[in-house]
């Protein structure tokens, strides 16, 4: 069994530095003011370098305050199931796909959520091409995945996963997805209603239940 949990927007450690050079990575670099800072999409490539920052991240040998992804959400229920669930354990992420929680990541701020709070360069359309990672593939076929995730998530994972030929169960506080999946009986995902009177962050409560 594999485990995903999506993300989240509160993060440890420091910025992503670059040739001395803070590096800020968000989903629309064309909404953001002009300034001093650095702005990039993950695809975009690096500065008089012929690779992108996606594929630098992939090297994972940088001390450019790269983190471990349990350890980069601030919530301490990532690293409480990385001891408990190790290589099994998965997070979705909008700025970077599918990764191992032990696989390390810079500071980023890009997310799927609509919430009215998250600035316009930070939201990510399904639409938008990134060239995720998704380091589920090549699991053996009869590995089950778990997605614990908000809504805001759950067609994004479906898009990134639905040629894996894995059962996929999505677990999903918001009865409307059940309805309205255009994935739903394809591509062996199933999605189960988990009933919850918690209205913000009830996946952790989930995620606490397996622990």
């Amino acid at each position: 069994m594999k485990i995903v949990i999506s993300c989240c927007n509160r993060k440890n450690g420091g910025p992503f530095i670059h040739n001395g050079r803070m590096i800020n990575f968000i989903s629309q670099v064309d909404q953001v003011v002009p300034n001093d800072e650095m702005y990039f999409h993950p695809d975009d490539l690096v500065p008089n370098e012929d690779i992108t920052w996606r594929e630098l991240v992939k090297q994972q040998d940088l001390n450019n305050n790269l983190q471990p992804a349990y350890e980069l959400y601030r919530p301490a229920i990532y690293s409480l199931l990385f001891q408990k669930f190790g290589k099994d354990l998965y997070i979705f992420t909008a700025g970077w796909g599918i990764i191992r929680a032990d696989f390390k990541l810079p500071k980023y701020n890009i997310t799927f959520s609509n919430n009215n709070n998250i600035p316009n360069y930070a939201r990510r359309d399904i639409k938008q091409v990134f060239k995720d990672f998704n380091h589920l593939e090549g699991i053996a076929q009869n590995e089950e995945i778990i997605l614990i995730a908000g809504s805001d998530y759950v067609l994004p994972f479906c898009k990134l996963t639905e040629n894996l030929p894995n059962n996929k169960i999505i677990i999903c506080k918001n009865q409307e997805l059940l309805n309205h999946n255009q994935y739903l009986n394809n591509n062996n995902f199933q999605l189960r209603h988990y009933q919850t009177n918690r209205r913000t962050n009830w996946h952790y409560e989930y995620a606490q239940k397996l622990l």
